[in-house]
C-alpha cells in the first residue's frame, strides 16, 4: 500500500474512533504508523484517572476494528496544564486543544 493511502486510512480510522470520545481532560492525540504498526498517544492534563485509561482502551479497540491488519498500540500520557505537547519522531497531531481552552 502506498504511504499516502495508508496515511488516509489511518487518519480516517482515528477520526471515526475519536467521534464522541474527546473529553475536557484530553489535551492532544498523536499518531505514528508504518506498514505493520499504528502507535497512538493520547495526552491528558495533569494526571491520569481510571476513566482516561478506559477511554484510551476504547479508542484503541475502535482503531483495531478499522485497521485489523495492523498491530495497534495506544498509550495514555500526561502533561501539566499549559505545558506544550512535544511530538516524538514520526508522530502527527490528530487533535490538539488550543491553549487556554480548558472549559
Amino acid at each position: 500500500m502506498k504511504n499516502t493511502q495508508l496515511r488516509i486510512r489511518v487518519l480516517l480510522a482515528l477520526q471515526a474512533a475519536l467521534l464522541g470520545m474527546v473529553t475536557k481532560r484530553m489535551h492532544a492525540v498523536l499518531v505514528s504508523w508504518d506498514e505493520v504498526r499504528v502507535n497512538l498517544r493520547v495526552v491528558f492534563d495533569n494526571e491520569l484517572v481510571s476513566e482516561d485509561v478506559e477511554l484510551v482502551g476504547e479508542i484503541e479497540t475502535q482503531i483495531i476494528s478499522h485497521l485489523p491488519e495492523h498491530s495497534i498500540s495506544a498509550v495514555a500520557d500526561v502533561v501539566s496544564t499549559g505545558e506544550k505537547t512535544n511530538q516524538k519522531a514520526g508522530e502527527v497531531f490528530v487533535f490538539l486543544r488550543q491553549a487556554g481552552d480548558y472549559r
